[in-house]
């Protein structure tokens, strides 16, 4: 079963993406060339791209989390910082790394939301001000002034054997989450 469409569907983001308008006054008129290029603000350079949360961690970060085990095949991350990271990983078809940043109301609301169900696993972790490890696969951590990252990997393995194990993955999510909330 293909769940790509499914997964793509649930993890869209909205773009919102702006180029910041110019406030440099025109170039003198009235000079000879050579003044007016010296005079001339230096041309923009291109609007950044919105990229979401993709910024916070590196494909080869990513990688080495997981001591060469898992791979990015693209990222992509649409709109402003919160608005996520979707890592999609080159060992298994269905499998991607999915990060996003947040506050302290989307940490107390994740962690209010897994410990209410009943089935799901919550490890404390030491990261940050908060952490948890949720059912081996999640991890959800938030820093002192509220600044908080969200890691899922999801790896749906038919008839093969999975890339990294329980420990390797706790292991690879625990390193990117200390990494992502350092640098948000």
């Amino acid at each position: 079963m293909n769940l790509r469409p499914i997964t793509a569907g649930l993890l869209l983001a909205t773009l919102a993406a702006c180029s910041p308008a110019s406030d440099a006054p025109p170039p003198a008129t009235g000079a000879d060339p050579a003044a007016r290029a010296a005079s001339a603000p230096p041309p923009a350079a291109p609007a950044a791209k919105a990229q979401g949360d993709c910024d916070l961690i590196s494909n080869e970060e990513l990688s080495q989390a997981f001591d060469g085990r898992l791979s990015v095949r693209r990222a992509g991350g649409r709109g402003e910082r919160g608005s996520g990271c979707t890592f999609s990983l080159a060992e298994v078809d269905e499998s991607e790394l999915v990060l996003q940043a947040g506050g302290l109301d989307q940490f107390n609301a994740r962690k209010q939301s897994y410990s209410s169900q009943s089935g799901v696993a919550m490890e404390p972790l030491d990261i940050g001000r908060e952490a948890w490890l949720v059912n081996n696969a999640q991890v959800i951590a938030v820093r002192e002034d509220g600044g908080s990252v969200s890691l899922g990997l999801l790896l749906i393995t038919l008839g093969q054997t999975p890339p990294v194990d329980k420990a390797q993955a706790r292991e690879g999510l625990e390193e990117l989450a200390r990494l992502a909330l350092e640098r948000l």
